[in-house]
């Protein structure tokens, strides 16, 4: 049971990271279609800082702490603590990810149609 969820933990900071850096690649983009202006900028700095949050968790999961202190953290607080307490960072990870692949891709719709107004 426990090293089921030490796969878990592995696997959960790892798709959290995976979706941050999406997040970020995609705040990137979104500056590059739309122009980069301090509210983008400010944006893509929180969306980089909180990648870089993540990934100072990622290194110090899988470098520095060994399979059997994850067991150890998992049989003193149980897996469904562990379990719990990961949803809310990936819910968090997997809604900024979405957010910036939708406003990317309505900014480059927006973009590629021809202007009315004229």
């Amino acid at each position: 049971m426990a090293s089921g969820v030490v796969l878990f933990i592995y696997f959960y900071t790892i798709l959290e990271l995976l979706l941050d850096i999406g997040a970020v690649y995609f705040a990137v983009r979104l500056a590059r279609v739309t122009g980069a202006f301090r509210g983008w900028i400010l944006m893509i700095l929180a969306v980089v800082l909180t990648t870089l949050s993540v990934s100072s968790s990622v290194i110090s999961t899988i470098v520095f702490v060994p399979a059997s202190n994850l067991e150890a953290l998992v049989n003193q607080f149980g897996a469904g603590t562990i379990v719990e307490g990961s949803v809310f960072g990936i819910g968090t990870s997997l809604f900024l990810f979405l957010a910036m692949f939708e406003l990317y891709r309505t900014f480059k719709r927006l973009q590629a149609k021809p202007s009315q107004a004229e």
